[in-house]
C-alpha cells in the first residue's frame, strides 16, 4: 500500500481483494464437488444395486474418490489463501499499529489494545467462521438439489433452517448487552493487570499483595458473574438448537420413510437428502458463533479504524542539521479540560544550559515532553532553529534530541542495544562515545559481559539505570538534551559524572534543559526557568535565581 488514507484497514482489505476472490472461487468449486457424495449415494442405491453391476460401482467409486481428493486439496488451498491474507494484513498494518499503540500509550492507559484489535481481525480471517460465511451462498444450491429430489422435504428443511436462523438472531439479541459488558470488563482487567505487573516492586515492598488480592478478587467476581450469565444463555440456546436438530432428523426420516412406502421417493433419495440437509444447515448451526465473532470483529475494526484514521505515511522533508536554538511561542497544552501549560513563550540559544524548577504539578515534565516532541502542543509552536518541531521527520529529529525521562525504564536487551536505541547500523565506537560522554563507560565494563550484558537478567540498580539512560540520551549527535530529574537516583559518583556530562555538552554547543531541585546540578546552568501553575513565573540568570531562593 503506497498511501494510508482515512481508513487504512479498508485499504488493506482492498489490496487483498484478489486473494478473497480466489477464496470465493475455491468455495464454489468445493461446494460443487461436495454434491458428488449425495449423487453417488443415489446412483449406488437406486441403480447399481438393481443392476448388480460391479463395473458401474467401481467407476462410480473411483469418480467419487477423485472428487473427494480434489475437494480436500482445494479446501487446504483455500485455508492457505486465508492464512496468506491474514499474514499480509498483519504485515501491512503491524508496524503502523505498533507505532500508534506506543504513541497513544503516552497519553492514555490503552495497554496493548490496538495490537489486540489487529490480532483479533487477523484471527477472524483464519477462523472456520469466515470459511463458513464463504459457504453460505452455496446453501441455495444444496437447497435446490433437495427440492429437485423431493418438494415436500425441501420445504421441511427450509422451515427448519429459518427456525435455526431465528434462534441465532434471538441469541445475538439476548447476549449482546452482556457480551459487551464482559468484553469491556476483560479489557479493563487486562489493563489493570498490566499496571500491577509494572508496579510489582512497590506492591511487594509495601506489603500490598493481600489488599490487592481482595481488589483483584472483587474485579474477578464481576467478570465471573458476567461470564456465567453469558455461558448460561449460550448453553440454553445451544440445547434448544441441539434438540431441534434431533426433531428435524426424526422428521426427515419419518417423512422420507412415508414417501418411500408410498413410492414417491427412492431410498437413495433419502440418503442424499440426509447428506444435503447437513450441508444446508451447517452455516445455521454455527450462526450463533458466527454472529458473536462478527460482533467482536466489528468492535475491533471500529476501534482500530478510529485509532489509525489520522495516520499518514507522507514523508517529511529532511531538514538541515540544527544548531540547537529553541524558540517557544504561545505554547499551550491541555489535558482534557485542564490547562497544563498556559501560553508560555521563551527563547534559548544553542549551547545554553537551562534549569527548570517549580512545585509538583507546575508543568515541568509536561514542558519536557513538549520540547522532546512526545506531546504535541494544543496551541502555539516550538521552533528548533527556524523550523517548527512538528515539521521535522521523526526519525531525523530523534538523532538531534536526547531525552531522559523522570521514570527511567530500560528495554530487555543488551546495554549496547539500549544505548544505541536499537539502531541496527550502530557502530561500537558511537555507543562507547555516548557512554563516555555520560561518564558510564567504566560502570558498563564492570558488568559481566560489558556492553553485551543483558538488561533484565543482570541486577541493575535504579541509579545505574539512570546513568545508562543518560548515555542513551547522548547517543548519536544530539543538539538538544532534555533531562528530567536526571540525578534523582544518583550517588555522589553518578552525580559528578552527570555534572561533567552537562559541562562537556555545553562546551560542544549542545542545548541542555535540566529539570531538578538540587542546587548542585543547577549551578552549572546559565538560566533558570521557574514554572508555577503552567506559567513562567521568572526566567533569569541562574546566579540571581539561586541567590533569591537562598535568601528565603
Amino acid at each position: 500500500m503506497k498511501a494510508l488514507e482515512k481508513n487504512p484497514i479498508l485499504n488493506t482489505f482492498k489490496s487483498l481483494s484478489n486473494c478473497f476472490w480466489h477464496c470465493f472461487i475455491f468455495s464454489f468449486v468445493i461446494n460443487v464437488l461436495s454434491l458428488a457424495l449425495p449423487i453417488y449415494s443415489m446412483q449406488v442405491l437406486d441403480r447399481v444395486l438393481n443392476s448388480s453391476s460391479i463395473e458401474t460401482l467401481t467407476y462410480l467409486s473411483i469418480i467419487i474418490f477423485l472428487c473427494l481428493c480434489a475437494m480436500s486439496f482445494l479446501t487446504n488451498v483455500r485455508d492457505m489463501a486465508f492464512n496468506f491474507a491474514a499474514s499480509a494484513f498483519e504485515k501491512e498494518l503491524s508496524l503502523t499499529t505498533f507505532a500508534k499503540n506506543i504513541k497513544d500509550s503516552v497519553n492514555s492507559n490503552i495497554s496493548n489494545q490496538h495490537l489486540r484489535d489487529l490480532n483479533g481481525i487477523k484471527s477472524f480471517i483464519t477462523s472456520p467462521n469466515l470459511a463458513l460465511i464463504f459457504d453460505v451462498p452455496w446453501v441455495v444450491v444444496f437447497l435446490a438439489a433437495i427440492f429437485y429430489i423431493n418438494f415436500i422435504l425441501g420445504f421441511v428443511i427450509l422451515g427448519f433452517a429459518l427456525i435455526l436462523a431465528a434462534i441465532a438472531f434471538l441469541n445475538q439479541k439476548l447476549l449482546r448487552e452482556d457480551s459487551e459488558k464482559l468484553n469491556e470488563a476483560q479489557i479493563i482487567s487486562a489493563r489493570k493487570l498490566d499496571l500491577l505487573t509494572r508496579n510489582s516492586e512497590v506492591i511487594v515492598g509495601m506489603g500490598m499483595i493481600d489488599n490487592l488480592n481482595k481488589k483483584y478478587e472483587s474485579d474477578l467476581e464481576v467478570q465471573k458473574n458476567l461470564e456465567a450469565i453469558v455461558k448460561k444463555k449460550t448453553k440454553t440456546i445451544a440445547t434448544i438448537t441441539k434438540n431441534l436438530r434431533y426433531v428435524m432428523q426424526i422428521s426427515i426420516t419419518f417423512i422420507s420413510a412415508v414417501l418411500i412406502i408410498k413410492g414417491k421417493m427412492s431410498s437413495g433419495g433419502m440418503i442424499a437428502i440426509s447428506i444435503l440437509s447437513g450441508k444446508v444447515l451447517a452455516p445455521f448451526d454455527a450462526s450463533p458463533a458466527i454472529f458473536q465473532s462478527l460482533v467482536s470483529l466489528k468492535k475491533s475494526y471500529e476501534r482500530l479504524k478510529n485509532s489509525l484514521k489520522n495516520i499518514s505515511d507522507a514523508k517529511k522533508t529532511i531538514l538541515p542539521e540544527p544548531l540547537g536554538n529553541i524558540d517557544c511561542e504561545g505554547l499551550v497544552y491541555t489535558l482534557g479540560q485542564a490547562l497544563v501549560i498556559k501560553g508560555i513563550s521563551f527563547k534559548v540559544n544553542a549551547g545554553e544550559v537551562i534549569g527548570i524548577i517549580g512545585k509538583s504539578g507546575s508543568g515541568k515534565t509536561t514542558l519536557a515532553r513538549l520540547l522532546s516532541g512526545i506531546f504535541e502542543a494544543s496551541r502555539g509552536k516550538i521552533m528548533l532553529d527556524s523550523s517548527p518541531l512538528n515539521l521535522w521527520d521523526e526519525a531525523q529529529i530523534g538523532n538531534y534530541i536526547g531525552y531522559l525521562p523522570q521514570d527511567v525504564e530500560l528495554f530487555h536487551a543488551t546495554i549496547k542495544e539500549n544505548i544505541s536505541r536499537f539502531d541496527s547500523k550502530a557502530k561500537d565506537e558511537d555507543v562507547i562515545t555516548a557512554a563516555m560522554k555520560a561518564g558510564v563507560h567504566d560502570l558498563i565494563m564492570s558488568f559481566p559481559q560489558g556492553y553485551e550484558t543483558e538488561v533484565g537478567i543482570t541486577n541493575i540498580s535504579a541509579g545505574q539505570k539512570q546513568r545508562l539512560a543518560l548515555a542513551r540520551a547522548f547517543y548519536g549527535n544530539p543538539k538538544v538534551l532534555i533531562l528530567d530529574e536526571p540525578n534523582s537516583n544518583l550517588d555522589i559518583e553518578g552525580e559528578n559524572a552527570l555534572l561533567n556530562a552537562v559541562i562537556n555538552a555545553k562546551q560542544n554547543k549542545v542545548t541542555v534543559f535540566l529539570i531538578s531541585h538540587k542546587p548542585s546540578i543547577l549551578r552549572v546552568t546559565d538560566k533558570i526557568m521557574v514554572l508555577h501553575n503552567g506559567e513562567i513565573k521568572s526566567f533569569e540568570s541562574s546566579l540571581k535565581v539561586i541567590e533569591s531562593f537562598g535568601s528565603k
